[in-house]
């Protein structure tokens, strides 16, 4: 999954998938692992929905409780505000925007 994450992060692909049982739609930026350890996706949710009920917003997913990842036709043209190339929550970037 996370070669697939990498791979739409590269062609700037959406990406769908279930997340805590809710639907989601995602503009990929940043695959790496956190200080806890766990692989994450960070990403800038448009779509689905989400239990805050804040989208459009920036997420940090964990990796292993995706499921149904679905790599969609529709793009997006780069990074959205407040992105930034590194990030304190990790410890290894495996790939990014």
């Amino acid at each position: 999954m996370r070669d697939t994450l990498c791979q739409a992060i590269r062609n700037q692909n959406v990406v769908e998938f279930q997340y805590d049982r809710l639907p989601r739609k995602v503009e990929p930026h940043k695959v790496g692992r956190t200080t806890a350890g766990n692989i994450v996706l960070s990403g800038y949710q448009i779509g689905g929905r989400s239990h805050s009920n804040e989208v459009p917003y920036w997420r940090l997913y964990k990796i292993r409780k995706i499921g149904g990842l679905n790599v969609a036709s529709e793009s997006f043209d780069g990074a959205r505000p407040r992105y930034s190339r590194t990030d304190d929550r990790m410890t290894q970037i495996f790939c990014r925007l």
